[in-house]
């Protein structure tokens, strides 16, 4: 064997030496790289889905809240009640839906059934005047996962009522599906309670991930990794279950006690990683061919062949990499922005369905006070058309000259806001009293005002109702016991000393009860 076949052998060895261990490495780096930015993505993903389903479920309770406002079900009359709300129940995506009264008894809308429900935690929060969602409970009529909704009914400041909606709980497990090669998502009580999850029996089994680790469960590795990092934390868990290692991005959901997750398989992940591998050994082996035929071949040329080569191989791996890089960002900046776009069009559909389904007048007004834009609501509970509204002005509804406040009253409206009781008219002539909530925005650069008003005469006329039959006798209608003690308090003073007070009782009433009965008995107190 010459020289030169000796060269050549030897070069080509250490060739394929130096391109195995240049692969190896390769694959690690990358290997390592991928595992980073899967990372970060799951856990920016976590974050997403933990912002949608908060989203999700206060827009439920917003709905809710919504009905619970509402003049029927602040009446506290369970027949007017179920009227109403039986129309609701399946439009709002409720299974069922009940009033809880103040002493804790949940009457049932789609039944008569009753429960006593005082001592759940969620119906003493709501009762406490806080919207809230229970924990995930499992049914014990079907098996399957439900949650409960409950806003408290106001009149005024104060609580009288519960309204509650139970929800079923796969509703939530449908918003967050995704695509099996990206993971699973799953989602974790305040106790570690798995209240989501894929397998559907480890929900139903109210599995704990924290008891796990005691009974040396499946998710053990998974419990006491989730206890380093801390529940209602957003971070990246590493563990091993079912044989296999996993990588889960953990974070809170808002305005709940629940932390979701978004796992996946560490073998998924590299399957990028293992492709790059065997791509790489595919081009070594090729290169160390073709490496061993040309210096063979050519010999002393190889040297100067090889420099133009790795010269041409690093200017083109530098021109890929940028090309690549420019790439990258192209798709990030394109991603992101149909991202923020998708968003803004979702809550701009939320925001218009909530302003054209309400039963409250909304409109923008400028500091002229007319009328440039409103919901479809507005001109239908004032009896106008929808082109006719637009073209009035605040003092059309209020029956004034013109609509008039000082440079320094708007200023000080558009600032602080304001909210009062005045009367509107509508378009018969008819006059309702209104609650109206005025607050000063910046549209467009330009100074406006957004106004909401309820109609609030039924309001007026059962608290006017209310405030007679405190102070007058059912029967007939004259001042009664309460009226003449805090008269008396009034009274009873020094300066109207001495005081003479004459009691009289109307002789012979109970022979006139018992003789023709309490109806009669009636009548002669009414004379």
């Amino acid at each position: 064997m010459n020289l030169a076949k000796k060269v050549s052998l030897l070069i080509g060895i250490l060739l394929i030496i130096a391109l195995f261990i240049l692969g190896l490495i390769a694959t690690k780096l990358s290997s390592t790289a991928l595992l980073n930015e899967t990372e970060t993505s799951m856990l920016k993903y976590s974050k997403e889905c933990a912002n949608r389903a908060g989203i999700v479920l206060s827009k439920n309770l917003a709905v809710l809240q919504a009905e619970a406002d509402k003049t029927e079900v602040k009446s506290m009359d369970i027949i007017i009640q179920r009227t109403m709300l039986s129309k609701d129940v399946n439009t709002l995506g409720y299974l069922d839906m009940a009033i809880v009264t103040q002493d804790g008894v949940a009457h049932y809308i789609l039944n008569d059934e009753t429960a006593q429900l005082g001592d759940r935690e969620y119906i003493q929060e709501a009762l406490n005047g806080k919207a809230n969602i229970s924990d995930v409970i499992i049914s014990r009529v079907t098996g399957e996962p439900v949650i409960m909704e409950a806003v408290p009914i106001k009149n005024g400041n104060q609580v009288i009522g519960v309204l509650i909606g139970r929800r079923d709980g796969r509703e939530i497990s449908q918003e967050l599906s995704i695509d099996k090669e990206e993971g699973y998502v799953f989602v974790l009580g305040s106790d570690g309670i798995v209240y989501i999850h894929p397998d559907k029996q480890i929900v139903k089994d109210k599995r704990s991930v924290f008891n796990e680790i005691e009974t040396k469960g499946e998710f053990k590795d998974f419990g006491i990794e989730l206890k380093k990092l801390g529940l209602r934390k957003a971070g990246i868990l590493r563990y091993s279950l079912d044989g296999q290692k996993h990588i889960t991005a953990m974070a809170p959901i808002p305005n709940t006690n629940w932390t979701l997750g978004v796992g996946n398989y560490e073998s998924a992940v590299l399957k990028r990683a293992v492709y790059l591998r065997s791509l790489i050994l595919v081009i070594a082996l090729v290169i160390t061919v073709i490496g061993v035929t040309v210096v063979a071949v050519i010999g002393k040329v190889m040297k100067t062949a090889e420099r133009k080569i790795n010269v041409l191989n690093q200017q083109l791996e530098q021109k890929v990499l940028q090309r690549t890089t420019e790439l990258q960002e192209i798709n990030e900046a394109l991603e992101e922005k149909v991202s923020e776009g998708e968003q803004m069009q979702e809550r701009m559909q939320k925001y218009q369905l909530l302003a054209e389904n309400t039963n409250d007048a909304i409109f923008f007004t400028d500091k002229e006070g007319n009328i440039f834009e409103s919901n479809f609501a507005a001109a239908r509970i004032y009896g106008y058309s929808h082109e006719e509204f637009l073209l009035m002005n605040i003092s059309d509804l209020r029956h004034l000259d013109q609509f008039s406040y000082s440079s320094g009253e708007l200023n000080c409206k558009y600032i602080n806001g304001e909210i009062f009781e005045t009367v509107h008219y509508l378009k018969n002539g008819t006059a309702i009293d209104v609650e109206v909530s005025l607050q000063g925005i910046l549209l467009k650069d330009k100074k406006v005002f957004l106004s909401i008003a309820r109609n609030i005469t039924e309001r007026k006329r059962t608290e006017e109702k209310i405030l007679y039959l405190s102070y007058h006798d059912q029967l007939t209608g004259i001042y009664n016991r309460r009226f003449y003690e805090e008269e008396l308090k009034k009274i009873d003073t020094k300066q109207n000393l001495p005081i003479t007070i004459a009691m009289g009782d109307v002789n012979g009433l109970k022979l006139i009860n018992d003789t023709f009965g309490h109806s009669d008995g009636d009548q002669l107190l009414k004379k």
